[in-house]
């Protein structure tokens, strides 16, 4: 269990150490929002959530112990070779789609208007589905052999569909972990560590669940 603790601490301090290229990616899609000091916890939240390539290992990692199988510090980078370059082309769809998100967000609020104001929220709406949608795109981006961005969204999906309750409550349990974290410090040592295990044990029940319940 020590030996798991400390792999899981380096694997964390490695990718928040490898996630640092992507920060300033961030901060330009969220610099319109005009959030102030908000702005660094919701860059912190975002890494945590996009799929980027940095966390791979962890990831790869997390999803071996969810399964029960025996880890090592060595499959972090195992996780990194086979996953991170396909992991890349998730990053900048993600990223081109929250940027767009945030683009909306700070058009319709700059203005007093209803219209404006009801346009907002609409995105509002639209940014918390597609927060809660990558609940489950790493996990699937692992356990997938065809690793189409268009069939591992569709999944997630399609899961988030079938169990909207659930997804809601962990999604909301994910993104809170993740912005106590950030906002408390501990991003660095557990943070993104903590953010992984929740996906893959998430993804792992409700991929169980179904598997049973299918004919």
């Amino acid at each position: 269990m020590r030996g798991r603790f400390f792999n899981l601490l380096l694997a964390n301090l490695t990718a928040a150490a490898l996630s640092l290229p992507f920060v300033a990616l961030l901060a330009a899609a969220v610099m319109p929002l005009r959030v102030g000091s908000m702005a660094l916890p919701i860059i912190g939240v975002l890494l945590g959530v996009l799929p980027s390539p940095a966390t791979a290992g962890l990831q790869h990692m997390c999803r071996r112990m969810v399964q029960r199988e025996p880890t090592s510090a060595g499959d972090q980078w195992e996780g990194l070779r086979l996953h991170a370059p396909s992991v890349m082309v998730f990053w900048v769809i993600s990223f081109t789609g929250t940027a767009v998100i945030a683009a909306n967000l700070a058009v319709y609020g700059g203005s007093h208007l209803v219209v404006f104001r009801l346009l907002q929220m609409l995105w509002f709406y639209i940014l918390l589905f597609w927060l809660a949608v990558h609940l489950y795109v790493y996990p699937l981006l692992l356990r997938q052999e065809q690793q189409r961005p268009l069939l591992v969204y569709r999944n997630a999906f399609i899961m988030m569909a079938r169990r909207p309750l659930f997804t809601a409550v962990v999604a909301a349990l994910w993104l809170l972990v993740l912005l106590v974290s950030v906002t408390a410090g501990p991003i660095l040592i557990v943070g993104f560590a903590l953010s992984a295990a929740i996906q893959q044990i998430a993804a792992t029940r409700l991929l169980t669940l179904f598997n049973a319940t299918s004919p």
